[in-house]
Formats: C-alpha cells, structure tokens, sequence
C-alpha cells in the first residue's frame, strides 16, 4: 500500500522532529569543548592495542597471519 503525498509529508516531518529531539537532548549534555573535555576526562579509557607477529595466536578459521614490509627500504 503507498503511502498519499500529505502521509509522506507528514511522516518526514515526524522523523525530523525526533532527530532534532533527540540531537538537542545530546547537545545540551556537553555545550562547550570544555564541558566535553571534563566529561572524557572523567572517564577511565583503556587501551587495547597490541603488536602482531607471525607467533600471534589466532582463530584456526583464519589460518596464521603473513607478514610482509609495507614498503621497500
């Protein structure tokens, strides 16, 4: 069933005002860089990176990783 002009209309209204809803709601939570920073600032981050190498573990479904240079010296 297709939806009428006016149905259309009125349904991109709809969503439009809920995104803008909910875009001031986010807005009003840090308003400045400041207040961003003192928000991540408060926040414990942990970093998750790690070194890969040809011995590095991995799924049996992917087979042991290759290594090549990236580039020629």
């Amino acid at each position: 069933m297709s939806m009428s002009t006016p149905s259309r209309r009125l349904a991109a209204l709809l969503i439009a005002s809920c995104a803008l809803s909910a875009f001031s709601t986010v807005a009003r939570a840090a308003d400045t860089l400041a207040d961003a920073l003192r928000i991540i600032q408060g926040k414990q981050f942990v970093d998750l990176t790690h070194a890969f190498s040809p011995t590095t573990p991995v799924w049996g479904g992917f087979g042991q990783a290759t290594m090549a240079a990236a580039a020629d010296p």
